[in-house]
């Protein structure tokens, strides 16, 4: 029980929400490429933000993942 710390779970948290987010942003896929083509600047705008947002998640989710992985393998 050493590792469990504040931190550690609020870190654990994150990962939760963020691969939430990422498995509904991801659903939406097909739809925004539909809607990319539309002329409203500003609709398209907030797709392409979204992607963004969702693009550093999913870094975060993956740094995260490995320093897990990489303190798994240190232990042993």
């Amino acid at each position: 029980m050493m590792f469990l710390s504040y931190g550690f779970l609020l870190r654990a948290s994150l990962l939760i929400a963020g691969v939430w987010w990422c498995k509904e942003i991801l659903g939406r896929l097909r739809d925004d490429l539909a809607e990319l083509k539309d002329p409203d600047a500003t609709r398209r705008g907030v797709i392409i933000g979204l992607w963004a947002v969702t693009a550093v998640i999913m870094v975060l989710i993956g740094m995260f993942a490995w320093s897990i992985i990489a303190n798994a393998v240190r232990a042993f």
